[in-house]
């Protein structure tokens, strides 16, 4: 099954090889044509997008929150099963990585740069503005605590969850019933030998679409932010964006090509050993008891909330408020769950489901309350002249929020070491979003985890065109709109991968009852 897949090659092998060579194929096509035509017309490209993405989001809103919602279920459940203990690979097979680079993979993989873009600027925006004040919320609106909880709420379990879900059939199907590691193969529990025809050439091709423009988005995010640090007023410039996106493109190009175990670890304890520098600097320059007591409070607060968030129909509140922030989460966790997916799989080979499902639901969502806790809670506990301040040039301009906070801080020169400590995190976690991208891409449509250079180079540049037209040429309104059609493209066939799961748990359960055996394995 494993046949070449480069995009210039002419050999065609025999059965579904023929596929995984046209696959990337089209994709590219399709996305040369959508970055052409945005590029060609953006006015009219611009009216187009945004008008499916309301009315997308509008029809489906609220189907992919319980989407959404059934992923976390499923994941919680499996891992609380006997299935849990089903290792990724056989039976016998250890952990290939130790625990400090698998949590940093874990970590980097699965938040991206658009975490650092919105750690201040979401909360800011919660505490601003939220339609929960006097309903879930029983204090005043610019209560903290609740905005750093409701942020947690995009980037906590839920989004954990939509990963978990692609990395379990891949572990099911693919390491346990020895399938190709391929997204097709998630597709045979439900279509049988039909996935690895046209049907799973056209899930493929979908899937490809999705992982690009959900990567040129948070790509796009990073150029935003880091171009803003330039910029006497905090708005990004075409050039700076475009300089940016371009300089990490190339960066993710030269790791991609390198083995996944040394491409991927290096960037992540890089980027890993530079959050908990900039973390701790920022701690200590800011309202420390503040930034720490906020973390204990919207710690407990998420909990509490939690359950009120996943069920709430979005008519009991602001509609506009669901589509502008949670609806439009779910699309880009969507989008990304197939590689981040593919990525969590291939870095657990020889732990357990279990440990996997434990792992994505604790270490990226404490990391992430430590983090928007420090940066989002120490701006709001800032004084309020000063958060006034900081909080009109946010709304004005969300890639600023960061830099803008550096000053506000009042620290001096060490204002200099943590803006290129932030620069460093970007670039660094956007070439790993990219590394993991580009490796799972290649993953899902070769089962290959060495990426040719020809390959690596054409996703690069689709994925910083997707970029540049996007969230530069584009502008603040299509910065998610990508994202979310990326993320509705994908969702049928996530739907069905979460149908495989459940077809495959059933069906071992049904068959090792029948040989009276305890399911601990599958078929």
């Amino acid at each position: 099954m494993g046949a070449a897949t480069s995009f210039f090659s002419v050999r065609l092998s025999a059965g579904s090889d023929h596929y995984s060579v046209w696959t990337p194929r089209i994709t590219f096509v399709l996305i040369g044509l959508f970055v052409l035509c945005s590029a060609f017309d953006l006015d009219s490209f611009t009216a187009y997008a945004l008008a499916l993405r309301d009315y997308s989001m509008n029809e489906f809103g609220k189907s992919t929150t319980i989407v959404i919602g059934m992923a976390l279920v499923i994941c919680i459940a499996i891992a609380a099963s006997p299935f849990g203990k089903l290792r990724f690979g056989k039976d016998d097979d250890r952990a290939e990585f130790s625990n400090v680079s698998w949590f940093s993979m874990l970590f980097g993989a699965g938040l991206g740069i658009g975490f650092i873009f919105w750690s201040i600027a979401e909360p800011i925006s919660h505490a601003h503005s939220n339609p929960f004040t006097g309903g879930i919320v029983t204090d005043t609106e610019g209560d903290s605590t609740f905005a750093i909880a409701l942020t947690m709420y995009h980037w906590g379990a839920m989004t954990q969850a939509s990963y978990g879900i692609v990395a379990i059939a891949l572990g099911l199907c693919c390491y346990r019933r020895g399938l190709p590691f391929r997204l097709s193969s998630l597709l045979y529990p439900v279509f049988g030998k039909y996935a690895f025809g046209p049907l799973g050439t056209v899930a493929e091709v979908v899937t490809l679409i999705a992982t690009v423009l959900g990567l040129g988005t948070s790509l796009g995010l990073g150029g935003q932010a880091l171009a803003s640090s330039f910029t006497a007023d905090g708005a990004s410039t075409f050039s700076g964006s475009t300089s940016v996106i371009v300089i990490i493109g190339a960066l993710s190009f030269v790791c991609v090509t390198t083995p996944l175990a040394k491409g991927a670890r290096t960037l992540s304890l890089i980027a890993t050993g530079l959050l908990l520098f900039t973390a701790l600097g920022v701690l200590v320059a800011g309202p420390t008891a503040t930034q720490l007591q906020t973390m204990v409070d919207a710690g407990l607060r998420y909990i509490t909330i939690f359950p009120d968030l996943v069920f709430l129909d979005p008519a009991a509140s602001d509609l506009g408020w669901q589509h502008d922030w949670s609806v439009s989460y779910w699309g880009w966790w969507i989008a990304w769950a197939p590689f981040v997916g593919a990525f969590y799989a291939r870095i657990s080979r020889g732990r357990t489901i279990r440990e996997l499902i434990v792992a994505i639901m604790i270490i990226p969502p404490l990391g992430c309350l430590v983090w928007i806790s420090i940066f989002g809670g120490g701006a709001l506990g800032l004084d309020p002249g000063v958060l006034a301040q900081l909080t009109d040039a946010t709304l004005k301009a969300p890639a600023s929020a960061m830099f803008k906070y550096f000053e506000a801080l009042q620290i001096g020169r060490f204002e200099i070491v943590l803006t290129c400590s932030m620069i460093g995190i970007i670039v660094l976690l956007g070439a790993q979003s990219l590394n993991a991208g580009i490796t799972g891409m290649s993953v899902l449509i070769s089962s290959q985890t060495n990426v040719r250079k020809c390959d690596a180079l054409v996703w690069v540049i689709g994925m910083v065109g997707i970029a540049i037209v996007m969230t530069t040429l584009g502008g603040s309104e299509l910065v998610m709109t990508s994202a979310w059609i990326g993320g509705l493209v994908f969702a049928p066939v996530y739907i069905l991968i979460g149908l495989g799961i459940l077809t495959t748990l059933v069906s071992t359960l049904r068959d090792n009852l029948r040989k009276g055996l305890v399911p601990t394995t599958p078929a």
